[in-house]
């Protein structure tokens, strides 16, 4: 009996001391320092946010000929990168032009042309001009005898040189129409895609596409009410999930002026318009990749406080000032918000200091210690 007296006392005394214990570090909260901030002029946008895929700003599409015509050879490979004018592709005539025989043509009328020359020449040393040969005179389809004057030759000479000239033209006409068969790149670029395929049919998209790399932009649509908000040369700001951490400064470069195709007269459906933003800088991301474009419509600098420093309330905002050693609570009237801060339209004078991260148990009054 005695010893179990002694027990019971024994834990009365030390529930006490728990008690006095936990009083004395609940009257200490300052233990633990708090950091302080104060007012700081900080931007604050209105914008727009719109989200779109990376494209490059300058790129060329090959596809197929119309009528069907067929790949006789790919120049290039996926990745390559191209000077403006390398080939790309070429396709096989389709046999209209044959190019050898209009060469043939153009030859037949230039020694036509010669050989009348060498006759005029030796009419006018007191010669006789000497007859062309037959297979000529037929060629030409004339049959006549040698001309008996100088100026029947002459005038032989002229329809010789038009009909040179005619034939020339011809060979122009089709060394171009050939030339027509092989693509070549309109730009500096990289080869982005290849379709290997020969039958690639008309209109299932491009056989070949060049791309410039070093000039990207966002393609992307926004809202009839924002399109009227949004003009070219407007400052952005692009994000992408794949890199949360970054940002690239843009540029609105284009906003349509008609919706995009498809989005208008579909019921309910909002109207959409395609805009265009250009980046300003390199940025480490694949084409196609999706983005967050945030559009500037306008900024202003404005007195703030990080937002973890003001304590949302359901009339009032407040925030903890520290006056001597204790924090105090103190009204506040916020305003725009953004970046991990909010304005302070009133309640708060500069260069007073205010817990940054203030703890839920901290109380009206209460001692601190600040850092």
């Amino acid at each position: 009996m005695k010893h179990k007296k002694i027990w019971i006392g024994t834990g009365i005394g030390l529930l006490v001391c728990g008690l006095v214990t936990a009083s004395i570090l609940q009257a200490q909260p300052g233990e633990k320092p708090f950091k302080t901030v104060t007012l700081e002029e900080k931007e604050f946008n209105e914008s727009v946010l719109t989200s779109g895929h990376l494209e490059s700003e300058e790129q060329q599409n090959v596809y197929m000929q119309p009528g069907g015509g067929e790949v006789e050879r790919i120049f290039v490979k996926p990745g390559e990168k191209v000077k403006k004018g390398a080939p790309l592709v070429k396709f096989k005539s389709s046999g209209e032009v044959d190019i050898d025989q209009v060469k043939l043509e153009v030859e037949r009328a230039r020694v036509n042309l010669n050989q009348l020359n060498d006759q005029l020449r030796e009419m006018q040393k007191g010669g006789s001009p000497a007859a062309s040969p037959p297979a000529q005179n037929a060629e030409a389809g004339d049959g006549n005898p040698p001309p008996s004057s100088e100026k029947e030759l002459r005038n032989q000479i002229h329809l010789a040189n038009l009909e040179y000239k005619q034939a020339q033209e011809k060979l122009n006409q089709a060394q171009s129409q050939l030339a027509d068969l092989t693509v070549r790149s309109e730009q500096v670029g990289t080869v982005i895609r290849v379709n290997s395929s020969q039958k690639t049919e008309e209109g299932a998209g491009p056989l070949i596409t060049v791309a410039n790399l070093k000039e990207l932009k966002v393609s992307a649509e926004i809202s009839e009410y924002d399109a009227l908000k949004i003009k070219e040369d407007q400052r952005a700001t692009v994000r992408s999930d794949a890199l949360p951490d970054k940002e690239w400064s843009a540029q609105v470069t284009d906003v349509g002026l008609l919706p995009k195709e498809g989005k208008a007269g579909e019921g309910s459906q909002q109207v959409m318009y395609p805009v265009e933003i250009s980046l300003n800088e390199k940025a480490p991301l694949k084409l196609g990749s999706r983005l967050m474009a945030e559009i500037i419509l306008s900024a202003e600098k404005a007195p703030s406080l990080p937002s973890k420093a003001v304590i949302k309330g359901g009339k009032k905002d407040h925030v903890f000032v520290v006056k001597g050693k204790k924090a105090y609570k103190q009204s506040v009237k916020t305003g725009k918000s953004g970046n991990g801060h909010i304005e302070i339209v009133s309640g708060l004078k500069p260069g007073v200091k205010v817990i940054a991260n203030p703890s839920a148990d901290l109380k009206n009054g209460t001692e601190v210690t600040v850092q």
